[in-house]
């Protein structure tokens, strides 16, 4: 019988859970774009990432960019941390292996 690889494992379901997190936030941040005829034509306008303000993509700044960015990688980030300690902690609770 093989022995199970917790660490590689647990390290795997946190990519595949990342990954779907954020196609999920990139389809959320899509269905809140809209189309919306201006003074000077069609302009996508998209949501900033500050409460419900909405602007026009061409005037995104780079801190725009920047906090819905944040926003996407904060949570997966967040969790791998999460594990980490709860795997130290578990790890405090081992024996110690003998020489």
């Amino acid at each position: 019988m093989r022995d199970i690889n917790l660490r590689r494992g647990l390290f795997r379901l946190w990519i595949a859970a990342s990954l779907l997190r954020l196609a999920a936030y990139v389809a959320y941040l899509w269905a809140r774009c809209a189309y919306v005829d201006t003074v000077d034509g069609t302009t996508l306008m998209c949501w900033t990432g500050e409460g419900d303000w909405v602007g026009g993509i061409q005037y995104f700044s780079i801190g725009t960019y920047a906090r819905l960015f944040a926003i996407a990688v904060s949570v997966p980030l967040g969790m791998m941390l999460v594990g980490y300690l709860l795997a130290w902690v578990m790890r405090g609770f081992l024996t110690p292996k003998s020489k």
